[in-house]
């Protein structure tokens, strides 16, 4: 009996380490939600040694971020970080705050890869990839702390093709592409040229050359982690034919521009959308003010669309923003100051309020110092939850940008950041 007992536990144990092993090989295949089913399984399993256990972080983090899901893959390359450090050499600890690094500049977050980074460094000196993220972050954030005056028109792309640069072919349409500037191609805003000898390459299945973009996309994003903006060039010989741009702020949805403004165009079905104009300059102003740490969650949800009655809406989370631009005419003649535009604005949201039988608390001594008003109130009732309401409303020549930013009780703290993220943003870029 004790010999059929040891058996069977050792079965048991054989058993045990082969779906063990057979975890950790799915793991490694870092191929979607079974390998990180086989990860989660294995780092529970409690069998493992700390090398062993930082790999399986090290892995599923990886499969997270091929994911696009960025903040578990930066909370598992956390722990890899913090395991390896009771054991590993320095050089090998570096490896891991680069890998973090780029997966916090693949989520947007500039300062927080800059901070792993410089931890690289300070481990391992001759960390090369650590040493080229570090100088084209500190470029980056200088650029955006010192925003440029707002461009209307996107530049042409004339810059030489470089090798060891993004380039290859679409079999299926027949493009050749290549990314653009010569050994400084990679950048917060990277250009794409798209080459073919028939004039029917840009005219084919557009699923085909979605797909295309695509895969440029995800190859742009890994060898350049902090790109925004990734705009494209396609040419039938010397010929330009094709212009468009996808970035992170639009959740990388492909923008056509006008060939001859290189100006987004609406999407709309209508001959003449009154509100176009008013949509594109939403659009590119929050492409040159949102881009950093503070910014690292926003996506547009609505841009450019003719179907919905806000010039542009994004999401940081379960925050929501808007921004709304209001000509002078359109305004009653009383209306003719920014610090007049806001209160009018916060006043009818505290009519609606108490319309509905809730308390607004109205906070109106935010800043009124310069042309730029800044507002906020909190709305709510016995039982009900908190909901607060933040406006900002700046002067652009004979025209207001009203941004408005709403959020419930448990989302009151992120809003608030939120807004005042964007009060610094909008003063930097006047």
């Amino acid at each position: 009996m004790r010999r059929l007992l040891l058996l069977f536990s050792l079965a048991i144990v054989i058993t045990a380490s082969a779906a063990l092993a057979d975890d950790q090989t799915i793991c490694a295949e870092r191929q979607g939600e079974r390998s990180i089913t086989a990860c989660t399984r294995s780092i529970s399993s409690g069998q493992l040694d700390d090398n062993d256990l930082a790999t399986m972080y090290a892995l599923r983090g990886t499969t997270y971020r091929n994911s696009n899901d960025y903040d578990r893959a930066i909370a598992d390359f956390t722990q890899t970080i913090q395991i390896l450090q009771k054991f590993a050499s320095a050089d090998v600890v570096a490896s891991a705050y680069v890998t973090r690094g780029n997966a916090n500049l693949l989520k947007g977050g500039l300062e927080s890869a800059l901070a792993d980074f410089r931890a690289a460094l300070a481990l391992d000196a001759k960390n090369e990839q650590a040493s080229s993220g570090l100088k084209q972050i500190e470029v980056a954030l200088s650029a955006s702390r010192s925003p440029a005056p707002q461009k209307s028109i996107i530049p042409r792309i004339s810059a030489p093709v470089t090798e060891g640069s993004i380039r290859g072919r679409s079999s299926e349409l027949g493009i050749e592409f290549a990314a653009v500037g010569g050994a400084s191609w990679c950048g917060t805003d990277v250009a794409i040229r798209l080459g073919a000898a028939k004039s029917t390459a840009f005219k084919g299945d557009p699923v085909d050359f979605q797909r295309m973009i695509g895969r440029i996309r995800a190859a742009v994003q890994t060898e350049c982690p902090l790109v925004q903006v990734i705009s494209f060039e396609g040419r039938i010989n010397d010929r330009v034919v094709h212009v468009s741009e996808v970035s992170r702020l639009g959740r990388w949805r492909l923008v056509a521009l006008d060939l001859a403004t290189r100006r987004p165009l609406c999407q709309t079905s209508l001959a003449n959308d009154p509100n176009c104009s008013k949509r594109v300059e939403a659009y590119l102003f929050a492409q040159m003010i949102m881009r950093g740490d503070s910014f690292a969650q926003v996506e547009m949800t609505t841009m450019l669309e003719t179907d919905s009655s806000d010039h542009l809406v994004w999401t940081a989370g379960p925050v929501i923003g808007k921004l709304n631009l209001f000509d002078l005419n359109e305004l009653d003649s009383n209306l003719t100051t920014s610090n007049q535009l806001a209160d009018a604005i916060i006043t009818n949201i505290e009519k609606a309020c108490s319309a509905e039988r809730n308390a607004p608390e109205t906070d109106i001594s935010t800043d009124r110092s310069d042309d730029i008003a800044y507002r906020q109130l909190r709305c709510r009732s016995d039982g009900s939850p908190l909901t607060q309401h933040f406006i900002l409303v700046s002067p652009v020549d004979t025209a207001f940008q009203v941004f408005s930013i709403h959020a419930g009780d448990a989302d009151v703290d992120a809003a608030d950041r939120l807004a005042k993220s964007l009060l610094e943003a909008v003063k930097s870029a006047r």
